[in-house]
């Protein structure tokens, strides 16, 4: 049943009065009109504060409603005991209402009743709304629900929704008239600097409001209606040539009014943020159900009222105080539907091939003048929008991993009746849409002459990871519905087939993108020849493309395309001048402290030293065998990405001279592989919208798509993911984690024949674990487990930061949705408490003891804690009674873990530093820590 109200009529009436009535109204006077004095402006005030509160009225009723309309499609379905509504706080306060009323004295006569003849019909309005809120909680209290089944609570809920509307139109009345009588009495003077400002932030404010009418908050979340991404998207744009109109305090306003004018424009950034945010997020995952889309509006209604509202009130609070009386803004009053026919939608045809496009020529002329601020950024855009997408892309090709494990697994079976369902999830990838939209639209600072190349490659790439995104979703799909039972993994085949040329043509395509937008770049003429950012930044750059070149050497020294590593006298000789000309390169810049993230002297002296350990690994380096290339070259590429690059861009971020950043390199992922029945063919691009694949790199990449018959394998041999060897002084142990086969049959993705689990998941959601590489990827491995977990294997999760809870019960691991809810809750904020967290995960632990099984607890963490003596004696304790410690350290920073490394060996466990090529296998590892007797 839809209990949906048509607002469409109400919101386009509201929105052709405000388009009727903007702030180009203030230019409207006449010279013989009286300059708006205090009084009048206190008068109107207290109308604009009436609104406001009627706002926050319905917004904390909107907010009640959503528990209520929950908890209460839960007990119709037998999931909940009992039906919930939040008890209102009492009477409504008349105070603001009163206020209007009495002190509208200033006002003219015929004013004064308009205005309080508008007032007395909101307060109407809102008492009446807070009267059918009351009825529908004396309704659940007195559990009438129970006998009707909550048809006169249907009712009620109707009634709210229709009666929240018209409190809506009564507040746009009331101020649309408190702003004319404004306008009738100010005389606008362009200028006067105060009514400058204020009309400047009242358009924001009116572009706001405008996007917050495009839809409401629907109360059935769990049904996909969609939200205007469209309409969002074009807000994006449009608010972006605003946000540096605020970036310097305005020119004859006095502070405080000025930081209030500048605090503006910090809150619009903010909420540009938010909004890519919102545009990137909504996944094939989002659109499942529309809990993202009330996100957003929940989100775009607090930066309304809470902080672009506030900063404008506090500016015109100030500006009074110099004789300059503006008019207030009142809050937005929310909406709600209750929308229950859903656009869901799911992928019935294969993934079209992405659209190439031929690059036009890059036509550059020599630039005489040094590169602009807006150019630059420009160009650092591309750089952004490139390595954005190489993030996005690691975390699909993660996800293939994982899934390229359970495929192989399950086409070992005998058949398909003895097959394990396999999995994938698609929740992880983003397309980078915000960053490709600010990319587009710096270019138009950039020469004509360059922008067509830079947009048409940058948008092939955005073509290419489209195209990943829908063969992402339908791999997600396919493996929901089994299809691979039917079709013997046919398809299967051609996704990953697929993404091995993907991959591979993403690299050389976005390389090519980097090498145009670096002669760019390089064609203009440095500002400041001589400045310590600039001669460092060049030699760090120096540095870096010799690194870059030992990492190109070692991925063909790791395919077999060379027989030696590479030579690293030339990165040695870099890292020697960087280390030798430290001072002569920096003189100038101040050395603010190791522990300060503004100090230059910490990436310049962290590239140069993490260039010497890149080079010693490459010389330290041996021929891999066939089974851990994959993972050598992980290494490699971890340590590039994450403390070369890294440091890199962040010292060209704090330059005060213009530097282009570098782009990340991809992870070498995926090898093709061949269907159980019969060769998988290449999915090719079509000739008229795509480039033709290299042949020589199809044959190189898979060889066996050449023949009818695949190649002959021993079905004794695994193909493993990582080998681990630990040394001791007593022995040297060597374990290896089975994860994917070719023929026969492994433990990989099986726990047969290992001790059933007893595993608290013990995790640091302190704010420093906000970070790409530390909580999502966490996440994901837990995640990745999963599928393993038999239904004697059991789960808890203990989080702690700035308390310690238990977020998860130990709960059977076939329960695999309940698990994985509870991890989509875990969120990072707040200070560390290790030593409560770790005396509630021995609790647990103990409560749910299994005799002869693997109880373990698993610390996670990216950072050391004060340690307490109790806490070393619990896990001493615990170690003796079958209950050990491991702790796998998230912090970039290996050498910081003696503490955590401590804990370890007195919890009889291991200590890992984790990174994004290691973290699933870990824990895979330590849930086979025990074999079964």
């Amino acid at each position: 049943m839809n209990y949906g109200y048509d607002s469409d009529h109400l919101r386009d009436e509201e929105r052709k009065a405000r388009l009727e009535k903007t702030i180009e109204a203030s230019h409207q006077h006449t010279s013989n009109e009286a300059q708006v004095n205090s009084a009048l402006s206190q008068a109107l005030a207290n109308y604009v504060a009436f609104i406001s509160y009627a706002a926050d009225e319905a917004e904390s009723i909107v907010t009640h409603l959503q528990t209520y309309y929950e908890s209460a499609e839960a007990w119709k379905k037998g999931k909940a005991a009992a039906v919930r509504l939040p008890r209102p706080s009492g009477s409504l306060e008349e105070y603001q209402y009163q206020k209007s009323i009495k002190e509208s004295t200033s006002l003219a006569v015929a004013d004064s009743k308009m205005l309080n003849q508008k007032a007395q019909e909101l307060w109407q309005s809102l008492g009446k709304l807070d009267e059918q809120y009351k009825s529908l909680e004396v309704y659940i209290r007195l559990d009438e629900y129970k006998g009707d089944k909550l048809q006169q609570g249907d009712k009620l809920l109707i009634q709210m929704q229709a009666q929240l509307a018209e409190l809506r139109k009564a507040s746009s009345s009331l101020y649309q008239q408190v702003s004319n009588i404004y306008h009738k009495s100010a005389i606008y003077q362009e200028s006067n600097p105060y009514q400058q400002a204020a009309k400047t932030m009242q358009a924001v404010l009116a572009d706001e409001q405008e996007l917050l009418d495009a839809w409401s908050y629907n109360l059935a979340e769990e049904v996909p209606t969609g939200w205007p991404i469209e309409t969002f998207q074009q807000s994006i744009t449009a608010e972006e040539n605003r946000v540096t109109a605020f970036k310097q305090s305005p020119k004859n306003i006095e502070y405080p009014a000025s930081s209030m004018y500048t605090g503006f424009g910090e809150s619009i950034y903010s909420l540009q943020e938010a909004k890519r945010n919102a545009v990137d997020n909504y996944t094939y995952q989002a659109k499942q159900s529309d809990k993202h889309g009330n996100e957003v509006y929940k989100n775009l209604l607090n930066y309304y009222n809470n902080d672009l509202l506030v900063n404008y009130n506090q500016f015109v609070l100030y500006a009074a105080q110099q004789g300059q009386y503006l008019l207030t803004a009142p809050k937005y009053c929310p909406l709600f539907e209750i929308r229950t026919k859903g656009k869901q939608a799911t992928s019935t045809a294969q993934t079209k091939p992405f659209r190439d496009m031929d690059t036009p020529t890059l036509k550059i002329i020599p630039e005489k003048t040094p590169i602009s601020a807006p150019a630059s950024l420009a160009l650092n855009q591309y750089v952004d929008f490139i390595n954005e997408s190489v993030r996005a892309m690691h975390m699909l090709q993660l996800g293939m991993r994982n899934y390229q494990a359970t495929a192989e697994y399950a086409k070992g079976k005998a058949s398909s009746q003895n097959r394990n369902a396999i999995y994938y999830s698609h929740q992880d990838f983003k397309i980078p849409l915000s960053a490709y939209q600010q990319t587009l639209q710096g270019s138009n600072t950039l020469p004509a002459g360059v922008k067509p190349a830079l947009t048409t490659q940058a948008e092939v790439l955005l073509n290419m990871l489209k195209e990943m995104d829908g063969l992402s979703v339908e791999l997600t799909e396919y493996a929901a519905g089994k299809t691979y039972v039917q079709d013997q993994f046919r398809r299967s085949d051609e996704i990953v087939n697929r993404y091995a040329l993907l991959f591979e043509l993403f690299d050389k395509k976005k390389e090519a993108l980097y090498t145009d937008v670096r002669k760019v770049f390089e064609n203009y003429p440095p500002a400041e020849a001589n400045s310590p950012w600039y001669v460092s930044g060049k030699a760090l750059l120096r540095a870096l493309d010799n690194d870059r070149q030992g990492l190109t050497g070692v991925k063909l020294y790791i395919t077999g395309k060379t027989p030696t590593l590479p030579v690293t006298d030339q990165i040695t000789a870099n890292v020697r001048e960087l280390i030798a000309k430290e001072y002569t390169n920096l003189k100038g810049l101040q050395r603010i402290g190791r522990n300060n993230g503004l100090c230059p002297y910490n990436p310049y002296e962290d590239l140069a030293e993490n260039s010497r350990a890149f080079a010693e690994k490459i010389n330290t380096g041996s021929q891999p065998s066939t089974y851990t290339k994959t993972i050598n070259y992980e290494d490699f590429i971890y340590l590039y990405n994450n403390q070369l690059v890294y440091e890199y861009n962040k010292f060209c971020e704090l330059s005060k001279v213009p530097l282009l950043k570098s782009v990340l390199q991809p992870h070498y992922f995926i090898k093709q592989t061949v269907a159980a029945t019969q060769p998988a063919q290449p999915v090719t691009h079509t000739p008229e919208t795509t480039a033709p694949a290299n042949p020589t790199m199809v044959q190189q990449q898979n060889p066996t798509t050449q023949t009818n018959t695949p190649p002959v394998q021993n079905p004794a041999i695994h193909t493993r993911d990582t080998v681990y060897i630990e040394k001791t002084v007593e022995k040297t142990r060597v374990d290896t984690v089975y994860i994917s086969t070719s023929g026969g049959e492994s433990t990989g993705n099986s726990m047969e024949g290992y001790a059933y689990n007893n595993m608290v998941l013990l995790l640091d959601v302190s704010g420093s674990m906000n970070s790409p590489h530390k909580l999502p990827l966490l996440k994901k491995s837990v995640k990745n487990l999963l599928h393993m977990l038999r239904p004697e294997d059991e789960v808890a999760i203990v989080v702690y930061s700035g308390n310690a809870h238990v977020l998860l019960e130990p709960t059977p691991g076939n329960q695999i949705d309940k698990i994985s809810q509870a991890i989509d809750k875990l969120k990072s904020d707040g200070g560390t408490d290790g030593n409560a967290g770790l005396k509630l995960a021995y609790k647990v632990a103990d409560k749910n003891y299994k005799r002869g099984g693997n109880n373990r607890i698993i610390l996670a963490t990216d950072g050391e804690f004060p340690i307490s003596s109790q806490s070393y004696d619990l896990i001493e304790k615990g170690a003796r009674e079958d209950i050990y410690l491991t702790v796998f350290s998230y912090s970039p920073k290996e050498s910081i873990t003696s503490n955590l490394q401590r804990l370890s060996e007195r919890g009889k466990g291991r200590f890992e530093h984790i990174t994004p090529e290691n973290s699933d296998s870990q824990l895979v590892r330590e849930a086979k820590a025990k074999r079964a007797r």
